[in-house]
């Protein structure tokens, strides 16, 4: 691990059933940008041990083609064999950008253990996509920073932010410009119609943003609208149980990258 004075982090799942190449590239780009430290976490996905628990539960042999049952016990070494091959290739492309980095290993379900993480940035992946990602976890990390390293400008759809009731935090709105800037990439500001006067009035400064007026800011209101947007900056007033549900929610119906900036 290269050790960094760097106070911020930016953290994303590297985990097995959450492994994204929009949420890496997100992550890659924020951390550069805000001289961030990039913190890869492999979480176990507790909903892997609960299947290998089953009694019916097997897996097929690539070579062989062959079934034979998975317990508990195979579902814990081919996670850390993953993990292990997974800090290598980060040992081997952060150094492109003179990154500091950190790798760590939690288990439970994803997005909460993403969350406990406390990070200065957390970088939830979209859930819409992932079956459309066929290169191998390793490959998928090193073209992250390759491309950044390269200059790449990732999609072609906005940078996303919604204004909820409240006011959007000064970091929130930092972060989703600079990403925007750095991509050549507009900015959408996603607001609710039913918000009252007195939510208007605590707005950041929109004039650089294309203005949505939603008729709420439901999960599925959201996902409409959204299209190909590059990331979604979503305001994190408070880590309640019910706002971890709200953004669960909120991920499967994406694409891309959900942005929770502290």
């Amino acid at each position: 691990m290269m050790q960094s004075a760097a106070r911020r982090r930016v953290v994303v799942d590297l985990g097995a059933t959450t492994l994204d190449p929009l949420a890496l590239a997100a992550a890659v780009d924020l951390a550069e940008l805000a001289e961030a430290e990039f913190a890869g976490l492999f979480i176990e996905d507790v909903n892997l041990f609960r299947l290998g628990a089953l009694p019916f539960a097997a897996e097929i042999g690539m070579a062989s083609g062959t079934w034979r049952p998975l317990a508990t016990v195979d579902v814990e070494r081919m996670l850390r064999l993953q993990a292990e091959r997974l800090q290598r290739a980060l040992a081997e492309a952060a150094p492109v950008l003179a990154m500091a980095w950190s790798f760590g290993v939690a288990r439970g379900a994803p997005l909460r253990s993403l969350l406990a993480a406390r990070a200065d940035v957390s970088v939830v992946p979209g859930a819409a996509r992932r079956s459309r990602v066929h290169d191998g976890p390793e490959q998928v990390l090193r073209q992250a920073f390759q491309r950044r390293h390269a200059g790449g400008k990732g999609g072609h759809g906005p940078v996303a932010v919604v204004l909820g009731e409240g006011s959007v935090s000064g970091r929130t709105l930092e972060s989703a410009r600079a990403l925007a800037r750095s991509r050549g990439a507009a900015m959408l500001a996603l607001a609710s119609s039913a918000s009252g006067p007195q939510g208007k009035r605590e707005r950041p400064d929109t004039s650089e943003m294309r203005m949505i007026h939603l008729p709420d800011l439901a999960p599925e209101t959201l996902a409409r609208a959204l299209g190909n947007a590059q990331a979604l900056f979503w305001p994190l007033s408070e880590e309640s149980a019910e706002g971890a549900v709200e953004i669960e929610s909120l991920r499967l119906l994406l694409e891309c990258p959900v942005v929770l900036v502290r």
